[in-house]
Protein backbone atom coordinates (compact mmCIF):
# COMPACT_ATOMS: atom_id res chain seq x y z
CA UNK A 1 0.00 0.00 0.00
CA UNK A 2 1.16 3.33 -0.94
CA UNK A 3 1.21 6.19 1.78
CA UNK A 4 -0.67 8.98 0.54
CA UNK A 5 1.79 12.20 -0.61
CA UNK A 6 -0.17 14.70 2.13
CA UNK A 7 1.25 12.01 4.78
CA UNK A 8 4.83 11.83 3.22
CA UNK A 9 4.94 15.89 3.22
CA UNK A 10 4.18 15.55 7.00
CA UNK A 11 6.47 12.83 7.76
CA UNK A 12 9.17 14.64 6.42
CA UNK A 13 8.28 17.80 7.73
CA UNK A 14 8.07 16.53 11.11
CA UNK A 15 11.86 14.71 11.30
CA UNK A 16 12.63 18.19 11.16
CA UNK A 17 11.17 19.04 14.60
CA UNK A 18 12.09 15.16 15.81
CA UNK A 19 15.95 15.87 15.07
CA UNK A 20 18.87 17.29 17.02
CA UNK A 21 21.37 18.88 16.59
CA UNK A 22 24.10 16.06 17.84
CA UNK A 23 22.28 13.70 15.73
CA UNK A 24 22.56 15.13 12.50
CA UNK A 25 26.27 15.28 13.18
CA UNK A 26 26.14 19.23 13.05
CA UNK A 27 28.73 20.90 15.31
CA UNK A 28 27.80 22.92 18.31
CA UNK A 29 27.09 26.92 18.19
CA UNK A 30 28.21 29.26 20.43
CA UNK A 31 25.28 29.12 22.86
CA UNK A 32 21.96 27.03 23.19
CA UNK A 33 19.87 29.20 21.97
CA UNK A 34 21.56 30.07 18.67
CA UNK A 35 20.05 28.26 15.71
CA UNK A 36 21.55 25.44 13.86
CA UNK A 37 18.60 24.99 11.42
CA UNK A 38 15.53 26.67 9.93
CA UNK A 39 12.41 25.91 9.34
CA UNK A 40 9.46 27.79 6.87
CA UNK A 41 6.13 27.09 5.77
CA UNK A 42 4.71 29.33 3.53
CA UNK A 43 1.29 29.18 2.92
CA UNK A 44 0.14 29.27 -0.93
CA UNK A 45 -2.61 28.73 -2.62
CA UNK A 46 -2.66 25.63 -3.08
CA UNK A 47 -0.80 24.04 -0.04
CA UNK A 48 2.16 24.60 1.29
CA UNK A 49 5.14 25.20 1.04
CA UNK A 50 8.45 23.99 3.31
CA UNK A 51 12.27 24.79 3.69
CA UNK A 52 14.31 23.35 6.04
CA UNK A 53 17.74 24.66 6.02
CA UNK A 54 20.67 23.37 8.26
CA UNK A 55 24.12 24.85 9.48
CA UNK A 56 26.35 21.92 7.01
CA UNK A 57 24.34 23.43 4.14
CA UNK A 58 21.64 21.10 3.83
CA UNK A 59 18.81 21.90 2.97
CA UNK A 60 14.92 20.21 1.41
CA UNK A 61 11.72 21.54 0.00
CA UNK A 62 8.66 19.63 0.67
CA UNK A 63 5.14 20.47 -0.93
CA UNK A 64 2.57 19.74 0.59
CA UNK A 65 0.09 19.23 -2.85
CA UNK A 66 2.43 16.25 -3.82
CA UNK A 67 4.86 17.95 -5.69
CA UNK A 68 7.76 17.62 -3.78
CA UNK A 69 9.67 16.24 -2.05
CA UNK A 70 12.80 18.09 -3.60
CA UNK A 71 15.67 16.55 -2.00
CA UNK A 72 18.80 14.74 -3.90
CA UNK A 73 22.11 16.17 -3.47
CA UNK A 74 22.59 19.43 -2.62
CA UNK A 75 24.33 21.54 -5.24
CA UNK A 76 26.36 24.03 -3.91
CA UNK A 77 24.36 27.31 -4.96
CA UNK A 78 21.43 25.18 -2.67
CA UNK A 79 24.21 24.66 0.38
CA UNK A 80 25.35 28.37 0.33
CA UNK A 81 22.11 29.20 0.35
CA UNK A 82 20.91 27.26 3.27
CA UNK A 83 24.01 28.77 5.46
CA UNK A 84 23.03 31.80 4.68
CA UNK A 85 19.72 31.45 5.86
CA UNK A 86 20.77 29.71 9.17
CA UNK A 87 23.47 32.22 9.56
CA UNK A 88 20.81 35.50 9.85
CA UNK A 89 18.45 33.28 11.98
CA UNK A 90 21.74 32.94 14.30
CA UNK A 91 22.35 36.31 14.12
CA UNK A 92 18.85 38.00 14.03
CA UNK A 93 16.50 37.97 17.26
CA UNK A 94 13.38 38.66 15.63
CA UNK A 95 10.65 38.35 18.72
CA UNK A 96 10.13 34.84 19.12
CA UNK A 97 8.38 32.22 21.60
CA UNK A 98 8.85 28.75 22.25
CA UNK A 99 7.03 26.30 20.01
CA UNK A 100 5.50 22.98 21.53
CA UNK A 101 3.40 22.49 18.12
CA UNK A 102 3.80 22.99 14.57
CA UNK A 103 1.33 24.09 12.93
CA UNK A 104 0.89 24.89 9.04
CA UNK A 105 0.24 28.63 7.60
CA UNK A 106 -2.67 29.69 6.53
CA UNK A 107 -2.56 30.99 2.96
CA UNK A 108 -0.06 33.53 2.69
CA UNK A 109 1.27 33.15 6.36
CA UNK A 110 4.91 32.45 6.68
CA UNK A 111 6.20 30.63 9.94
CA UNK A 112 9.86 30.40 10.80
CA UNK A 113 10.83 27.84 13.18
CA UNK A 114 14.58 28.46 14.77
CA UNK A 115 15.88 24.91 15.85
CA UNK A 116 18.39 25.12 18.74
CA UNK A 117 19.70 23.39 21.22
CA UNK A 118 17.44 24.82 23.82
CA UNK A 119 14.54 24.28 22.28
CA UNK A 120 12.14 25.36 19.14
CA UNK A 121 11.50 28.66 18.68
CA UNK A 122 9.05 30.37 16.47
CA UNK A 123 7.89 33.67 14.74
CA UNK A 124 5.55 34.45 11.63
CA UNK A 125 4.03 36.88 9.99
CA UNK A 126 1.31 37.60 7.21
CA UNK A 127 3.20 37.34 3.54
CA UNK A 128 2.85 41.19 3.13
CA UNK A 129 3.63 42.10 6.37
CA UNK A 130 7.36 40.26 6.54
CA UNK A 131 9.55 43.16 7.01
CA UNK A 132 11.70 41.97 10.20
CA UNK A 133 11.80 38.57 9.01
CA UNK A 134 12.37 39.74 5.42
CA UNK A 135 16.31 38.41 4.84
CA UNK A 136 15.37 34.95 6.12
CA UNK A 137 12.08 34.96 3.97
CA UNK A 138 14.63 35.89 1.04
CA UNK A 139 16.82 33.43 2.06
CA UNK A 140 14.70 30.83 2.13
CA UNK A 141 12.98 31.88 -1.29
CA UNK A 142 16.52 31.63 -2.99
CA UNK A 143 16.44 27.52 -1.42
CA UNK A 144 13.49 27.38 -3.22
CA UNK A 145 14.84 28.74 -6.59
CA UNK A 146 17.82 26.81 -6.54
CA UNK A 147 16.05 23.54 -6.13
CA UNK A 148 13.14 24.46 -8.45
CA UNK A 149 16.26 25.38 -11.42
CA UNK A 150 18.25 21.87 -10.31
CA UNK A 151 14.80 19.93 -10.00
CA UNK A 152 13.75 21.42 -13.70
CA UNK A 153 10.14 19.90 -13.35
CA UNK A 154 8.99 21.50 -9.62
CA UNK A 155 6.97 24.90 -9.07
CA UNK A 156 6.20 27.09 -6.06
CA UNK A 157 3.95 30.14 -6.65
CA UNK A 158 3.11 32.65 -4.84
Amino acid sequence: MKTPRKDLYQSFRNSAFQSSRAELGLPPTSAPTQAWGVVMDWGLPEGTATVVAFSDGNARVYLSNGGGPMVGASPESIRKAAKEMVAIAAQYRPPTYVATDYPLPRRAQVIFYFLTDAGIFTAGAAQAELSPLSRLGDAARDIITQHVSSNGNNSVES
